[in-house]
């Protein structure tokens, strides 16, 4: 299925509600979890795995990175379609500036964190069903 333009520009501007939420949720599984395997005295994904998990994990973040500054320069690019006409007469061209750079860090921390957390949920799970 390809998404419209409009599409695109409704996901950008709502990735925190439609992409991070499972992130955040396998972030504070993996914490607690993790919390539990310490006083278990469980071995870690690294102790497991050692230098291949770390390899995986640095490789998977490379390949995040392009992604989410992909998804960040369609954010600056297509500014305009997200902020309201009333902003944009509001606002100065200084605070409009600001705000445009404010959304595209906040959308290239959100889309790198959507991108990369379930690939560490996933290394995470393996390493964890190989201690049980």
């Amino acid at each position: 299925m390809k998404l419209s333009f409009n599409d695109k520009c409704w996901l950008v501007a709502n990735i925190k509600r439609v992409f991070a939420l499972p992130a955040v949720i396998f972030f504070f599984i993996i914490l607690f979890t993790s919390s539990e395997e310490a006083k278990k005295g469980l071995k870690t994904p690294f102790v497991v795995f050692g230098f291949w998990s770390i390899l995986i994990l640095i490789i998977i973040g490379v390949v995040a990175l392009k992604y989410a500054y992909q998804i960040a320069k369609f954010a600056e690019t297509n500014f305009d379609q997200v902020v309201s006409r009333r902003t944009k007469w509001k606002l100065s061209n200084v605070e409009l500036h600001e705000m445009k750079f404010h959304f595209m860090w906040e959308t290239f921390g959100w889309a790198l964190f959507s991108i990369y957390m379930p690939f560490v949920f996933i290394v995470w799970l393996i390493c964890f069903s190989i201690n049980v």
